[in-house]
């Protein structure tokens, strides 16, 4: 064997083990460094709802945000690293369109006065970042693939330090997405079938139930604003059917009527109760219904 050929064997082993020591240094790196932008995983439940929000939460670190670092009118992955992920299990509503059960990538295009959110169902093997717009490329954005866009005003708030994605004002039927960051937050309004779901079910179940259970029918109902006249005829029921001290369900029957705005039957009802919790000692539920009364005492003042 030649010399050079030993040579070359040689320089090609430390080639190796350098490129070896390399990589394993760049793995022991990424294993030990936290990320710059934190990654975040949220759950909430709006009805029978389940969401999850995957995203990871750049900081301000006393950049000037928006117009600068996040441009105005180009589309963003709405956070940092892999692009924001939400993901829904029953279909949702937004601005009266449906958007399917599943997975989708969020995008948003800020301008000035408004954000534009794209809800984009992305293959899961495409990592990081919007999609090009003028490509012919597999990875290239796709109509096809954007199931929703909708537009929602920008609100002036206080600065936020970090990126912040979550759910709020969360009832059995509606919820809000929304995303702050700096001084902007985003806002977007969207409905599930909850509320169908619970009164199918409940009409269904509507073989001899207890007094309990007509009570939990007719609050929820009230609760939600919904078939007032029918949580009325179901709390009757529910006191008709008890046989123990019942002021809670003479509460729930006064808030009923309030919200029918028959005022005067609410009054005379609250003040039934009043009575029950009296001898029961309930002090707080006896607050509640003092300023019940005063309150629907003014209105039918007005």
């Amino acid at each position: 064997m030649s010399k050079l050929k030993i040579k070359d064997k040689i320089m090609l082993k430390q080639i190796t083990l350098i490129c070896f020591l390399f990589f394993s240094f760049i793995e022991s790196q990424a294993q030990i460094l936290p990320d710059l932008s934190s990654f975040s995983e949220i759950k909430e439940k709006v009805g029978y709802t389940n969401i999850k929000i995957e995203y990871s939460r750049p900081s301000v670190k006393g950049r000037k945000i928006f117009g600068d670092l996040v441009s105005y009118d180009v589309i963003w992955r709405a956070g940092a690293n892999d692009d924001t992920k939400i993901t829904f299990s029953t279909d949702v509503t937004i601005n009266n369109k449906t958007l399917a059960a599943g997975s989708y990538s969020i995008f948003v295009k800020p301008k000035r006065e408004s954000w534009v959110f794209y809800f984009y169902q992305k293959s899961s093997t495409d990592w990081g970042g919007v999609p090009p717009q003028n490509s012919t490329e597999h990875y290239a954005w796709s109509s096809e693939k954007l199931k929703l866009e909708y537009e929602v005003p920008i609100k002036k708030v206080e600065p936020v330090e970090t990126l912040t994605i979550g759910i709020q004002d969360i009832y059995v039927n509606k919820a809000q997405l929304f995303m702050t960051w700096d001084s902007v937050k985003v806002v977007v309004p969207f409905t599930t079938k909850s509320t169908e779901r619970v009164v199918s079910s409940i009409e269904r179940r509507l073989q001899d139930p207890t007094a309990w259970q007509y009570y939990g029918y007719a609050n929820f109902y009230m609760g939600n604003s919904i078939k007032l006249e029918k949580a009325l005829e179901y709390i009757n029921i529910a006191i008709n059917k008890s046989d123990e001290s019942s002021w809670w369900f003479l509460r729930l029957k006064s808030q009923i009527l309030a919200k029918l705005k028959r005022y005067d039957e609410a009054i005379v009802t609250a003040k039934e109760g009043l009575e029950a919790g009296k001898k029961d000692g309930a002090a707080f539920y006896i607050t509640q219904s003092n300023n019940d009364i005063k309150r629907w005492l003014d209105k039918n003042d007005n």
